[in-house]
């Protein structure tokens, strides 16, 4: 994996451990959420990660996103995720409990989520993700 500013370029497998990662660690502050929304894409012409990161990320197509989901119910137990297609049809939604919160769990929770959205792709699809300023 590498960046350069708030891109990020690897593949699959990479991008889902840092989307975990990125949750598991908001959900460790109960007070509130302070998630950066990212978007992705996939690059369907260019497959190597020795490129420049700028020219992968002109390669990438078919824009995701992932965003915290402020409710608005005012539950301090539960935090909500949704990704989708920039296109639509493609929603899903994951919510965190975060009183038995461990690593594992969120894991599972996210991945269901990532299902929902784009199915099942090949761990070393490279893809590009962008952390929104």
């Amino acid at each position: 994996m590498k960046h350069e500013r708030n891109v990020y370029v690897g593949t699959f497998d990479e991008f889902r451990e840092f989307i975990i990662d990125r949750i598991y660690e908001d959900c460790q502050n109960e007070r509130h959420s302070d998630f950066k929304n990212y978007d992705f894409a996939f690059c369907y012409t260019l497959n190597d990660l020795s490129l420049p990161v700028k020219e992968l990320y002109d390669d990438a197509e078919g824009w995701f996103g992932i965003k915290y989901l402020d409710t608005g119910f005012g539950s301090s137990d539960w935090r909500q995720f949704v990704s989708d297609y920039y296109g639509g049809g493609d929603f899903g939604v994951c919510s965190i409990f975060l009183d038995d919160l461990d690593r594992d769990y969120v894991a599972r929770e996210v991945e269901k989520m990532i299902a929902m959205t784009f199915g099942h792709r090949h761990s070393s699809d490279i893809c590009v993700w962008e952390e929104e300023k």
